[in-house]
């Protein structure tokens, strides 16, 4: 696995590995990280290789993205290895907090997969099936 990962970040020039193909190994790329370059730079640190903290740094324009998933970007890269990048994420994040925002009231079914809903519904469109107990209350 080590070894993998020294491939891998060789082959980086600067980008984040997005996912591999199951046949030739060949990596997708991404240039900012996307979502997942948090566990990039994670996994670098993990492995002990000392390349992480400059693809964690790399991360930084990524404080204000656009999306639910920052936390991903800087837990694994930054807040486990207790980095003030993780402590300028966290308050970035809770800053975009919006207190006004309606609130989805819990369901009685702790578990989307307990939802009484069709298989098909379960199967094909999780994500729809998990929305409709969270927000009607089925």
């Amino acid at each position: 696995m080590l070894m993998r990962i020294q491939q891998t970040l060789e082959q980086s020039r600067g980008r984040f590995p997005m996912y591999a193909d199951p046949v030739t190994g060949e990596w997708e790329w991404s240039r900012d990280g996307g979502w997942f370059g948090g566990f990039w730079a994670g996994l670098l640190r993990l492995a002990g290789n000392p390349a992480h903290a400059e693809v964690t740094a790399r991360l930084r324009d990524r404080l204000l993205a656009p999306t639910v998933l920052r936390g991903f970007l800087f837990w694994y890269s930054a807040g486990l290895a207790g980095d003030l990048l993780a402590v300028e994420a966290a308050h970035e994040l809770a800053g975009s907090f919006d207190a006004g925002a309606p609130r989805l009231r819990r369901s009685p079914h702790r578990d989307w997969r307990n939802c009484p809903a069709s298989p098909a519904d379960v199967t094909v469109n999780r994500r729809r099936t998990r929305w409709r107990c969270w927000s009607s209350g089925m």
